[in-house]
């Protein structure tokens, strides 16, 4: 039987550390068995993303050999950016590829639904759920972090106006944020208005650069918005 790995990326383990904490202490109090791979490789999206794709292809065939090595054969992640790479840019270059691959949304409902994960802390908030990109309008991932976060007792949860597949993007992926900061900043603020104008105070999203985007924003626009990814918030009730 191969390994279940926990597949960091590039963002969360120096930027959002907080998104690997909760991650892993909810993947081991729910007995979850998987292994982080010290010498892991970038996925390589941000090649995709950018144009560059020789560079991109050269990853993919690198990474699969990287990963028969080792004997992966199933890649969780909480980054949609990696997720989007692994079911849908690496398919197109190497149609072999047959990792199973699964967004830490999607896990987290099949924990909720097998009845693992066990929510003992209510948590009396008005929430609402910022779509990223990545996992939703590009790979049709709506309803799982939805409910799981509907799931937490106490919870209040309403939809932004603009959500789902009309939900606005928060500016920092496909290269802008380090290119174009200042679109990012734009997006960001807009985003984040968007919540004050319901009423929001907690806003949850499930991408560490979408994460790292509106908390930015927020604390730019010293308001009282909260920006929590989809592991933080379960984790607040699980603990």
């Amino acid at each position: 039987m191969g390994e279940t790995i926990l597949f960091m990326g590039c963002m969360s383990p120096y930027r959002r550390p907080n998104i690997v904490t909760a991650t892993k202490n909810i993947l081991d109090k729910c007995g979850v068995v998987y292994k982080i791979l010290n010498d892991e490789p970038c996925c390589g999206g941000f090649l995709f993303r950018t144009g560059q794709l020789e560079a991109a292809k050269k990853r993919v065939h690198k990474n699969l050999a990287y990963f028969k090595s080792k004997g992966v054969d199933e890649i969780l992640t909480f980054c949609p950016g990696c997720y989007r790479a692994f079911t849908c840019d690496y398919p197109n270059i190497d149609p072999s590829f047959n990792l199973e691959v699964r967004h830490i949304s999607q896990f987290l409902k099949e924990l909720k639904d097998a009845r693992k994960l066990v929510f003992k802390n209510p948590l009396p908030m008005k929430v609402t759920y910022h779509d990223p990109c990545h996992l939703a309008r590009h790979c049709g991932v709506y309803d799982e972090p939805r409910e799981v976060i509907r799931a937490i007792p106490g919870i209040e949860f309403f939809d932004l106006i603009r959500s789902r597949v009309d939900a606005k993007c928060c500016g920092a992926g496909g290269g802008v944020m380090s290119a174009y900061r200042e679109n990012t900043e734009r997006s960001s603020e807009k985003r984040i208005n968007d919540v004050l104008r319901q009423q929001g105070r907690i806003l949850v999203t499930a991408c560490p650069f979408c994460n790292l985007s509106l908390a930015n924003a927020a604390e730019r626009m010293k308001v009282d918005v909260e920006v929590l990814d989809l592991p933080e918030i379960v984790w607040k009730a699980v603990c």
